[in-house]
């Protein structure tokens, strides 16, 4: 069996990620889940920690709400051989493969239980490649214990680019590379945010002069 997978990070920088959490919030992390679906489907991630009075408390977040997880999910912090992944293909060389079915949604909203189907989109929906006669024979005893759809793996590739194409190589990966290696996990934070800011002033000020532009021409036309 192997896994639809987006890309493997240094495990020096989750260690330094784990690092900083525990040092600002004073805490130790016993567990770390990339995939809480508390909340439902979708980037959700937690954490477990306990303090100096061993009081155990669960954070769960957004991933947005994390530096790490939004570098890893755009390609920025994975090792150098993800980007040239001979198994990201639909040509696989396990028996059976597994991932999110993202997209499902889109391409069969039909099955969703609140629109007449039977499975639950809110819980997170498993996609599975049979690939050879024996997975095939694994896949057909298992049909008592799952829920399961026949569905067109081209419709769901679009959503799964590793089915098709590694993961591309981010602009700035050498950067934030480069920043660990100096800083840690902060330093790569600090580039983050340097980078998020010149770009919401650029944004900005393009859009400022855009409208200024806009206005101009209406008064040239009036």
């Amino acid at each position: 069996m192997d896994i639809i997978c987006h890309g493997t990070p240094n495990t020096k920088i989750f260690q330094s990620y784990i690092s900083y959490i525990e040092k600002k919030k004073k805490v130790e992390i016993q567990s770390f889940n990339f995939r809480d679906k508390s909340k439902g489907w979708g980037y959700y991630y937690n954490y477990t920690t306990t303090n100096k009075k061993q009081k155990i408390k669960t954070f769960s977040h957004h991933y947005n709400r994390s530096i790490y997880y939004q570098l890893f999910l755009s390609s920025a912090i994975c090792r150098d051989s993800c980007y040239e992944c001979p198994y990201a293909t639909i040509q696989r060389i396990s028996d059976i493969t597994i991932g999110d079915c993202w997209g499902i949604e889109k391409e069969y909203p039909e099955l969703d239980i609140n629109k007449g189907g039977d499975l639950n989109f809110s819980k997170g929906i498993s996609c599975v490649l049979i690939n050879s006669p024996k997975g095939k024979k694994f896949w057909s005893e298992a049909q008592g214990e799952i829920i399961s759809h026949p569905i067109n793996i081209n419709r769901i590739s679009k959503y799964n680019h590793q089915l098709s194409y590694p993961s591309h190589l981010h602009p700035l990966r050498s950067l934030y590379l480069d920043s660990f290696r100096k800083k840690g996990y902060q330093g790569m934070r600090n580039l983050f945010y340097k980078k998020r800011w010149k770009s919401l002033i650029k944004e900005f000020l393009l859009g400022w002069i855009s409208q200024n532009m806009k206005r101009k021409i209406k008064l040239f036309i009036k």
